[in-house]
Order: structure tokens, then sequence, then C-alpha cells
């Protein structure tokens, strides 16, 4: 099919924002059907089943976007015979699902999907006859987390490969997360995915921040010399109001925080004043001075394993 450059840019678009388009109402779809089961124990088999089915789609629709974007041939059997009715309607064969791997592989593409070799995937792929047309006899447990795996690779591709390729002009799954953060099995692998993403943020030393009062996770990492950022939801709480917070629950009047001399944030805050000299507590790395013995450390979000260690302290701070 001959095609000048204006129908072979018109043909690219349309073919891959399609496979783009049903890729994200399946997820969508899924996560409405499994946000119905946060903090729950149960699931009702029959949506599992639909949000299995749909999650297979998905995960096949986004490899064969990312390629129709580069060139709508690549994801098609019929190049030579093909009409332009038949392409923009969607009438032709396309190419498997392991051949579109092979192709991600290649250049100019370069994409790492090792994972789809692990286990997980082998399920989630070869077994989707058996799922959506006969009998899926997968415990919910086991389903739910073929689900989890295939959200958390779609959403990683996404980010990694069709986000920036498309031009996107906002993160269509940023609620994703969000929705789903009382499914355990869902949680831990996007938690071990953005680890992997940002292997080099470390941790406070301290309790302040561990849960997080969007999503309830305990995943914080220091992002900046201001902030701390949630590693599920990307929330960013600021340092020194975190500080200034523990002072005004200690205090009648609002206290400014101070640089801490051990890990260098603007996370000083007040425990007590009314006594001489004063009591101060870091909230990033645990350093304090003059705090009572009366003090709870526990509570105040010290963790005293990391009290006198400014080896460890020195660890946390942030060099821009």
């Amino acid at each position: 099919m001959a095609m000048n450059p204006d129908d072979e840019f018109h043909n690219r678009y349309q073919l891959a924002y399609h496979l783009l388009e049903n890729a994200s109402g399946g997820i969508q779809l899924t996560v409405e059907e499994i946000s119905e089961y946060n903090d729950r124990w149960f699931f009702d088999e029959f949506k599992l089943k639909n949000c299995l089915a749909l999650v297979q789609n998905a995960l096949e629709c986004l490899l064969k976007a990312s390629l129709a974007w580069a060139d709508w041939r690549l994801v098609t059997t019929e190049q030579n015979s093909l009409t332009k009715l038949q392409l923009n309607s969607g009438d032709f064969k396309t190419i498997t699902f392991d051949e579109a791997c092979k192709l991600l592989k290649k250049t100019p593409f370069n994409a790492d999907i090792r994972v789809l070799k692990s286990k997980p995937f082998f399920e989630l792929r070869n077994s989707r006859h058996k799922h959506t047309h006969y009998h899926l006899d997968l415990s919910n447990e086991e389903c739910i987390k073929l689900v989890a795996h295939g959200l958390n690779f779609c959403l990683e591709f996404y980010k990694d490969y069709i986000f920036q390729q498309f031009f996107e002009e906002s993160d269509r799954f940023s609620k994703v997360d969000i929705a789903l953060k009382g499914i355990p099995v869902y949680t831990e692998l996007r938690i071990a995915s953005a680890k992997r993403r940002y292997p080099n943020l470390v941790p406070p030393l301290t309790a302040y921040f561990d849960c997080c009062p969007v999503c309830n996770q305990s995943v914080p990492v220091i992002n900046s010399a201001d902030t701390v950022l949630c590693l599920y939801c990307k929330t960013e709480d600021d340092i020194s109001y975190v500080a200034e917070n523990i002072s005004t629950r200690k205090q009648p009047t609002r206290i400014t925080p101070k640089q801490c001399p051990e890990c260098f944030y603007q996370s000083m805050g007040a425990v007590d004043l009314t006594h001489s000299p004063e009591s101060w507590q870091c909230v990033m790395c645990g350093y304090y001075t003059n705090v009572p013995e009366y003090f709870n450390f526990i509570a105040g979000g010290l963790k005293k394993i990391n009290i006198g260690k400014p080896e460890r302290r020195a660890k946390i701070r942030w060099n821009s």
C-alpha cells in the first residue's frame, strides 16, 4: 500500500492511538473493579476473571502501541495487501505477543522487558484462552497476584516508553496507585518497582515520615534538600514543616526550625523550651540536644538504634 508522508503519519498515529486507548480503558476498568476490595480479604471470582482478561489485553496493546508509533507496519502481517480502510478499521491480522516482544528488544527500541519471562507473566500470557474461554482454575489469591503483576508492568512500561514517546501532557495512570492503596499484593509490587527506579534515595532515620498521610504506606525517601518523598504515591513532605509541627505540638507559639549540625537539613524542632538548656531534636537523623530524661524517644519519633551514630547520620546528608 503506497502512501504519501501525510498518510503515513496519520496511519501511524491512528493505529498507535487506538492501541493506547484500548490499553488505557482496560487498565482503568480493572482498577475500578479491584479498588472495591481495598482492605478486604475476599474477591468476586467473576470480576477477577474479567480483570485478568482486561490486563492481558492491555499488556499486549501497550507493547504494540509503542511499535505502531514508530512504524504501523511493525504490528501487521499484511503490509503489502492492506488497504487504507482496513488499516483504519482494524480489519487486519496482527503480530503475536511474542513477536512484539522480539521487536521491542531490537534497535531502536531496546526495551528492557526481561520481566516478561518470569513465572507470573508466563501464566498471564500463556493461559489467556483457558482463563477467558473455559475455566479459571486459580485461587483468588493467585488471580489477584497475576492482575497486580500485569498492572505493575503496564504502568512501568507506560512511564518508560509511552509517556514521552506519545508526548502525553500528563500521566493518565497517576491516580491508579492511590485507588489501589489497600491491595497489599499490588502495593508491594509498586514499591519494589519504585525502589529499583530510585536506588540511590535513602530514608530518614526517624519515624516522623513513616506513615504517608495520603496512602498510609511507610516508604519515605529523601528526594531533595527540603523534602521527603513517599515512594508509593509520590507525595512530598516539607522537612522544615514537619520539624515546625513537632514544635507547635509542644510549645504554645510557633518555633522556627533550626538547621541540624549533623545532617544539615532545616530539621531541628523544639522539644522543650521551658527549661535551660533548651531541648531540640532533628526529625531527619535523630540528633538531639539536651533531651530531658522523661522524654519518650519512640513516641517522639526517634529510633534509639540511630542515636549516637554520627556515621549513619552522615549517610542521609543531601549533596546537591
